[in-house]
């Protein structure tokens, strides 16, 4: 309900929040919530917030959590959420998302592609939404970061050579196998993506055509890193 203001108090300051409000909440979806009942202090956050969102975008990880942890569930979240928050920088932790044992992993926002023009940063997304749709994985965006910093490995002045100088059906299955081998050692801490990248063909495929192409693009002077 609008609430009714007179001119002697319109310009108030907590008629002015009441009305930003009663916006967010009535326009924009947002909730209210009672400060000092819902806001942890000591972690910054609503913590009902974050599970609601949790177990909403991520229910399979979820299921895995409260398998493993049972009644713990919600407080193991918040203390590895402690420690993210005190070893890292919030947007690192945003980005990153939470892992925990054994092998969960919560992503804590999401992002679309900074803007469809980019037609890089939109098959990026695309292959990654692919990943996480074929294998039940919340990879995001820096996730496949990795995969750059592979091609940055083999893209040395004769792999260089060979991309610019040649048809991408000539030079391809050179730039594959190379992109492959330094994937396996890339990924030789983390489980989760190098199972992918040995055993799903088709995924593999996919992130090597797109970061073949970007190194093509570079290798012409097309293009600089992201």
């Amino acid at each position: 309900m609008t609430s009714i203001h007179t001119t002697a108090d319109i310009h108030q300051e907590k008629v002015f929040e009441a009305h930003i409000v009663a916006c967010l909440t009535a326009d924009q979806g947002y909730i209210e919530r009672n400060c000092p009942s819902h806001y942890d202090v000591a972690l910054a956050l609503d913590p009902s917030l974050l599970f609601r969102f949790l177990k909403a975008t991520q229910p399979d990880a979820w299921q895995v959590l409260e398998d493993h942890y049972s009644a713990q569930a919600e407080a193991e979240v918040l203390k590895r959420l402690e420690k993210a928050l005190k070893d890292n920088p919030t947007h690192v932790v945003l980005r990153e998302g939470l892992k925990l044992v054994p092998n969960i992993r919560f992503a804590l926002c999401y992002f679309k592609p900074a803007s469809n023009l980019n037609p890089d940063l939109t098959r990026l997304s695309e292959i990654i939404s692919s990943f996480n749709e074929r294998h039940g994985t919340q990879f995001s965006r820096e996730d496949f970061m990795r995969f750059e910093r592979v091609t940055r490995d083999i893209m040395d002045d004769e792999m260089t050579e060979m991309v610019r100088n040649n048809p991408a059906d000539v030079v391809y299955n050179a730039f594959s196998q190379a992109f492959f081998q330094a994937m396996v050692k890339m990924f030789q801490q983390d489980n989760e993506m190098r199972n992918i990248v040995m055993t799903d063909k088709d995924a593999r495929e996919q992130a090597t055509r797109h970061f073949f192409k970007r190194a093509q693009r570079q290798a012409r002077g097309g293009i600089g890193p992201n």
